[in-house]
């Protein structure tokens, strides 16, 4: 299974993106979408699955859940907005992660692409696909799970 994961869109969807997902088997978008003229467009790319943000407060953006978990080849994976960081993580995410144990973490909020292990468990921040913080660029990052192995990297966007 390939995953093209974004976050942080903010009404804006990069011209790259198209190519970079052409052939994803679904979408995950982590967040603060902020029109869902962006939903619309990626589901002419591939299905999406979605979590609202904090900047997700109006419209159809707004009825999605905070918080998904969902099975992709025997991989369990949550996704959220804003978890803090794998380091420092809010309860609410503490607890989620008690209940639920996944295997991959996926969240936005920050606008700076992440991609390692805390306490076994793969935590993925594909950055911003709008503007990046920290110094880096808007970027989305490519996921695939084949088998019960994980593999992926980030791409950046041209600027």
């Amino acid at each position: 299974m390939k995953l093209g994961v974004i976050s942080d869109t903010h009404g804006y969807l990069h011209p790259r993106i198209h190519k970079l997902f052409g052939d994803v088997d679904e979408i995950l978008h982590a967040g603060d979408i902020d029109s869902d003229d962006v939903l619309i467009e990626l589901r002419a790319i591939a299905p999406v699955t979605a979590v609202r943000g904090n900047m997700d407060m109006y419209g159809r953006v707004a009825a999605h859940h905070h918080l998904l978990i969902h099975m992709y080849e025997g991989v369990r994976l949550l996704m959220a907005h804003d978890i803090g960081l794998p380091q420092n993580q809010t309860r609410s995410i503490l607890e989620a992660l008690q209940l639920h144990d996944p295997q991959i973490v996926i969240f936005g909020h920050t606008h700076v692409p992440y991609w390692g292990y805390h306490e076994h468990r793969l935590y993925i921040n594909p950055g911003s696909a709008s503007k990046g913080r920290q110094g880096s660029a808007p970027s989305v990052a490519l996921l695939h799970i084949v088998n019960g192995q994980i593999t992926g990297r980030h791409y950046q966007l041209d600027t």
